[in-house]
């Protein structure tokens, strides 16, 4: 990979949200790492003038169904990584090889799962023509399978299984547990498919108390979807976990939002529809007993700009 150095830069976002952007108008990039921000200009087989524009770290989509290469079943399309990488999605994580035509999704086979997932890891762990990065290979766990499959897994790299066929209802007791338990073992993170039914029609629904019960390290679709679980579900299942991370005091869900200086007296519409002006002051409460702070909207990009 050939060094690179972006020049004249206008604007340089980080993608922290404590310091959004940096003072700098230079960029050195040696065997695909930053390794300088700002100073002179640095010497490097490719110089980018930016010409004033915007620099920002690459965008990453973490929920996708890649199948071969850019060929998307689904939509009978071509192209799309490249697509998104035009847009700034530079890195794309597969949440199961699902869209593959005539993948016996009503009646899983563990091994066919387990081997088209591998296959996946495989074909794209090179990088292809699209230019983007592409995290593939996430096996959708179905009853049958056995600690050497996460073996097989570990072996090969994969980074992340799924829950999305799998009949919790109907399979044997304490496996989808022990499925979580060889994962994390190994250093694999679980995935879950919460909420609706997917398009697939046969997917299985997890509510708050499969999540409670697998504790899963991502659940999918958990704030919408066909039929999302309601919102006091999701927050009974996510609280403590939000909590013991921020290490922040409870907060009780009828304590009033705060004040904040120079905020707009109710509007007549407001006034009009106080069953409306409720349903707001509920979601805000529960995104309080989430966080355990209050959520306060981004100021604007162009603002932001303004003032940097």
């Amino acid at each position: 990979m050939p060094s690179v150095t972006i020049k004249h830069i206008g604007c340089l976002l980080t993608g922290d949200a404590s310091r959004p952007l940096r003072d700098a108008d230079t960029l050195y990039v040696e065997d695909g790492v930053v390794r300088q921000i700002g100073g002179p200009a640095q010497d490097a087989e490719l110089v980018i003038d930016a010409r004033g524009s915007t620099v920002a770290p690459g965008l990453i989509d973490a929920h996708t169904h890649p199948s071969f290469g850019e060929y998307t079943p689904t939509q009978d399309a071509t192209h799309w990584i490249r697509n998104y990488l035009h847009g700034g999605i530079t890195s794309v994580v597969s949440a199961g090889e699902l869209h593959v035509p005539g993948l016996p999704l009503d009646h899983p086979d563990p091994q066919l799962f387990k081997w088209l997932a591998i296959l996946a890891r495989r074909t794209y762990a090179a990088p292809g023509p699209w230019g983007a990065r592409v995290y593939a290979g996430t096996p959708m766990v179905t009853p049958g399978m056995t600690e050497r499959d996460f073996d097989d897994f570990q072996r090969e790299g994969i980074r992340l299984v799924k829950f999305i066929f799998y009949p919790f209802k109907d399979a044997p007791a304490g496996e989808a547990e022990s499925y979580v338990r060889w994962a994390h073992a190994r250093g694999i993170r679980v995935k879950i498919h919460s909420g609706g039914v997917s398009r697939s029609g046969v997917s299985q629904m997890a509510g708050v108390e499969i999540m409670k019960r697998l504790r899963p390290d991502v659940v999918a679709h958990v704030n919408g979807g066909p039929i999302p679980m309601p919102l006091d579900e999701v927050l009974d299942g996510l609280r403590p976990r939000a909590l013991q991370r921020r290490q922040l005091p409870d907060r009780d869900a009828d304590d009033p939002p705060r004040p904040r200086s120079g905020r707009a007296a109710p509007t007549r519409h407001r006034q009009r529809h106080p069953e409306r002006n409720g349903r707001a002051a509920a979601r805000h409460a529960a995104q309080r007993r989430l966080c355990g702070v209050g959520v306060r909207r981004p100021p604007r990009a162009g603002r932001l700009l303004r003032h940097r």
